[in-house]
């Protein structure tokens, strides 16, 4: 096992107000087995993003805009050992670029132990469509390491949380995702 990150984030971006900056990158090696084994496994991760996050004043001053450009690689040895959709395939190269935007809300009174107030986040993450630029070519000839290649998806997710004190520092929370 390999792993080495870094980030770094510039909070105040520009000084003025709390406009964030952010740049992280990683690079993970999983290996099991000897490389001359049938049961050698290796997944080796590449891993780069910028994140930009900004306050909103609309409609209220505790929402936050987040958007990020990620680049994710992975090259896979002996893929059917942990996916077995990739069985019979010696190597899957997967390459997943992805744009993510969020608006978040947040009015806790503490943000490590928060006693009232809420939070609420909506992000949207998605690939760009491959497939829509490459309508001639036909997906059912192509292995399934091929068509793993360029991955497309879009996920929505949505977390609310409320916090509500009881008495002294009994809090209720209710959460939904």
């Amino acid at each position: 096992l390999k792993n080495f990150s870094d980030s770094f984030i510039e909070p105040w971006l520009g000084g003025k107000r709390p406009n964030s900056l952010g740049v992280s990158g990683s690079y993970l090696v999983i290996q099991q087995g000897i490389q001359t084994s049938a049961l050698f496994y290796r997944n080796q991760t590449t891993n780069v993003s910028l994140d930009y996050g900004r306050r909103l004043t609309f409609p209220d001053d505790f929402f936050t805009s987040r958007t990020s450009v990620a680049y994710k690689y992975y090259n896979i040895i002996n893929p059917a050992r942990f996916f077995p959709t990739l069985r019979g395939e010696e190597e899957a190269q997967i390459n997943i670029f992805t744009f993510r935007q969020s608006f978040d809300r947040s009015s806790v009174d503490a943000p490590i132990y928060p006693r009232s107030g809420s939070t609420m986040s909506l992000s949207v993450e998605a690939t760009p469509p491959y497939s829509l630029f490459r309508r001639n070519q036909n997906f059912q000839d192509q292995s399934q390491a091929e068509r793993l290649r360029f991955l497309e998806y879009h996920k929505w997710r949505f977390n609310a949380n409320w916090f509500l004190r009881i008495t002294g520092n009994l809090v209720l929370s209710a959460k939904v995702e």
